[in-house]
């Protein structure tokens, strides 16, 4: 007995390479179809699957068309019905035309344990025999309680879903809120360094230019000391060297009038000693004289006072 033929109607690429995924190793033969005119075009070529897993959302030629075909060319073909969203509106429309089971893609491939949960509704849908179901309503395949408990149970699970993906955007939501809150303390942080860092240099500017003009003005007032200095210096040496040169005038005032003193005096002494010698030899040549005059009348010699004169 050879490998049992899969026919699978997907007209999702993604969807298509998850069964493709899941498939691989079986021990089937799968044949995959992306539209109904292509399934229709692999059956009418002589394809005689043991499966079939229809996507009842395809485009062009409808599930319900392809489905209606089977069942009266392929009589008795076993058929899992897959879709992304179970109503009950689509549960009667497919379970009344004879399908096994009506699987949802959320359930069955968007989870590891799910598509796990496929491989056993394939196992377990090869093994009905074909000549069970053809033509059976949907009383025939399951109750209503059944049917009513699995609605439940996906409504349940959608739910769950809902609430999951709520919780994720709440979730994305919070850590977009702290991602922008950090990225504005950031912001602000990067602006007072900024302010701090231009505070610093206006401080800093404000402070050279501060220190050089008290030193330009240190200097102005070092300048003005010295020059106030070197004024008094000037100043002083000036008044001491009139001072000294009034000193040396006088002194030399009064040493040419000292030296015109002795010069004059000593002339004087000199004009003196010379009238007294003038008048003291004039008064000897006049005793003389006399002397010589009182000899020649005979007159008495001179007496030793008048010796003593001459």
């Amino acid at each position: 007995m050879g490998s049992p033929i899969l026919l699978v109607v997907e007209d999702s690429e993604a969807d298509t390479q998850v069964l493709k995924r899941v498939f691989m190793g079986e021990p089937y033969s799968v044949e995959y179809a992306a539209s109904g005119e292509a399934a229709l075009e692999l059956l009418t070529g002589g394809l005689r699957p043991d499966l079939v897993m229809l996507d009842i959302g395809l485009p062009g030629l409808t599930a319900r068309e392809l489905l209606d075909h089977l069942r009266k060319t392929h009589v008795g073909t076993r058929v899992l019905a897959l879709s992304g969203e179970v109503t009950v509106p689509l549960l009667r429309q497919f379970m009344n035309r004879g399908i096994l089971d009506f699987l949802s893609k959320d359930d069955y491939l968007a989870t590891r344990q799910g598509r796990g949960l496929l491989l056993l509704e394939v196992k377990k849908a090869l093994l009905v025999s074909p000549a069970s179901f053809p033509g059976r309503s949907i009383d025939d395949v399951q109750t209503i309680d059944s049917l009513l408990d699995r609605i439940r149970r996906l409504e349940k699970k959608l739910e769950e879903t809902r609430t999951e993906a709520r919780n994720a955007l709440e979730e994305e939501k919070r850590i977009r809120e702290q991602e922008r809150s950090r990225y504005e303390r950031h912001l602000n942080v990067q602006m007072r360094l900024r302010d701090v860092e231009k505070d610093v240099i206006m401080r800093r500017t404000a402070l050279m230019t501060r220190s050089s003009l008290e030193a330009d003005k240190a200097a102005a007032r070092a300048a003005a000391w010295w020059r106030q200095v070197i004024g008094y210096g000037i100043g002083v040496a000036g008044i001491a060297g009139l001072h000294f040169a009034n000193i040396v005038t006088e002194a030399w005032v009064l040493a040419a009038i000292l030296v015109s003193s002795i010069v004059l005096l000593g002339i004087r002494l000199d004009a003196v000693r010379e009238l007294s010698l003038g008048v003291g030899r004039r008064f000897r040549l006049a005793l003389r004289i006399g002397k010589r005059e009182g000899i020649d009348k005979g007159d008495s010699p001179d007496s030793p006072d008048d010796q003593a004169a001459s």
